[in-house]
């Protein structure tokens, strides 16, 4: 642990000390080497590579407080203004070019459930559907997520509260619709 302390105070007084031109060709050395590994890198590693920083990004953010928070969402705004306000006529009408082209891109010709965004959403919303739980009361049939049975009895709040005889949604008083015909299903 010395020793590794030791390290850190050396490289620390040497960053300290270096010029200008030092520190520039320095960080040219370190930008190229980073470039030779994310070129020599495999698909997996890649992937491995993003989810942990991603990772890492969510709990930097879970962890920061809310004046953190206020003051990285400041810089990141000054920063944009910045590169707006510095960027030539050129520059401002590539990006705006790239920004339509990139939104066009988005609205596809094909017709929208057809679209590989949109069917992805579509096969999440139904897979969270099915796994939904919905329960059945035995007095009216009646199943949808969300109905909420009576404590230690299989009768809806409705059906439980219904004192006639016989109870006003039930098989009893040929209230119950049945099964779903295939034709509706």
């Amino acid at each position: 642990a010395a020793r590794l302390q030791q390290m850190s105070e050396l490289q620390q007084e040497r960053l300290a000390a270096e010029t200008t031109e030092e520190r520039a060709a320095r960080l040219q050395q370190m930008n190229e080497l980073q470039q030779e590994r994310l070129a020599a890198e495999t698909t997996e590693e890649r992937v491995a590579r993003l989810q942990r920083m991603s990772e890492l990004q969510q709990e930097r953010l879970a962890a920061e407080t809310t004046e953190e928070r206020v003051a990285r969402l400041q810089r990141m705004s000054e920063r944009q203004r910045e590169r707006l306000a510095a960027e030539t006529t050129d520059e401002r009408a590539a990006r705006l070019q790239h920004d339509q082209e990139s939104h066009r891109g988005a609205q596809s010709d094909l017709p929208l459930f057809e679209q590989p965004a949109v069917r992805a959403r579509m096969c999440k919303f139904h897979a969270h559907l099915a796994a939904l739980e919905s329960p059945r009361c035995t007095t009216c049939s009646e199943a949808f997520p969300g109905l909420q049975l009576r404590l230690q009895s299989t009768e809806c709040l409705r059906c439980s509260r219904d004192k006639h005889t016989p109870k006003l949604y039930s098989i009893a008083n040929n209230m119950d619709p049945g099964l779903v015909p295939p034709q509706l299903q």
